[in-house]
Formats: structure tokens, C-alpha cells, sequence
């Protein structure tokens, strides 16, 4: 029984972390944060450092489904 709620909690974490990059995925790809950024830049600020990540290179969507 001990097992089986420890899996349980490897898989919370595991569907959390799919989750969570599917919305990231959606930021990068999908919206312009331009249109949606009424926070002066902040937005659009952190659109821009993920867009420097390796993974989200334009060019790399092939890589970050691996």
C-alpha cells in the first residue's frame, strides 16, 4: 500500500509538469504578448527571456516535445 501512494505522488508531479509545459508551450507559440501585456513590458519581458531558452528557439518546437 506504501508503493502505491508513492506512485501516486511521482505521478501528481509527473502530470503537474506536463501541464505546466503544455501552458508554456501555448505562451511561446500561441500568443502574441504584445496584445496582452498591459503590465508595461512585463509580459513581453518574460516571453523574450523563455524565447532565449534552447528549447524555444524558433526553429525547436520539434525538440521541446521530446
Amino acid at each position: 500500500m506504501e508503493e502505491s501512494k508513492e506512485l501516486q505522488g511521482f505521478y501528481r508531479i509527473f502530470r503537474t509538469v506536463v501541464y505546466v509545459s503544455v501552458l508554456l508551450e501555448f505562451f511561446e507559440y500561441a500568443i502574441d504578448p504584445a496584445v496582452l501585456d498591459h503590465w508595461g513590458g512585463i509580459l513581453t519581458d518574460i516571453h523574450g527571456r523563455i524565447k532565449q531558452w534552447v528549447i524555444y528557439r524558433d526553429g525547436n518546437l520539434v525538440y521541446s516535445k521530446i
